[in-house]
């Protein structure tokens, strides 16, 4: 197998991937809530569409990160290897979070929190 992947590779890129959500999260979800002032909604459906907004584009920079780190034919590695951790938050390496139908459910789901 090449050098990308390796375990030591794998376990750096969900650190990286870690510390990043945080910000992106936070950098994501803060233009959805000037938004939701502007079209007057209600602070529930603001809160819920800002999660749903910053989770859809922060799914996809991760993916892309991944991607970017082990190759487009080895991220299917790197979500095996996830799966086999013991860790509690594995889930959000499932790769049907990062199915583009996903992300756009939640994008769309956002936008209707919006109107709502």
């Amino acid at each position: 197998m090449g050098d990308e992947i390796r375990d030591v590779n794998f376990e750096r890129i969900s650190r990286i991937n870690w510390l990043l959500t945080g910000p992106l999260l936070v950098f994501f979800s803060w233009p959805y809530l000037q938004l939701s002032e502007l079209a007057l909604t209600s602070d529930v459906f603001a809160w819920m569409g800002c999660g749903l907004f910053s989770v859809a584009f922060t799914l996809t920079i991760v993916h892309g990160h991944i991607s970017i780190s082990v190759g487009e034919l080895h991220r299917v590695e790197f979500y095996r290897w996830t799966r086999r951790r013991r860790y509690p938050w594995k889930w959000f390496y499932h790769p049907t979070l990062f199915q583009y139908s996903t992300r756009l459910t939640l994008l769309l789901a956002s936008i209707v929190c919006l109107l709502g």
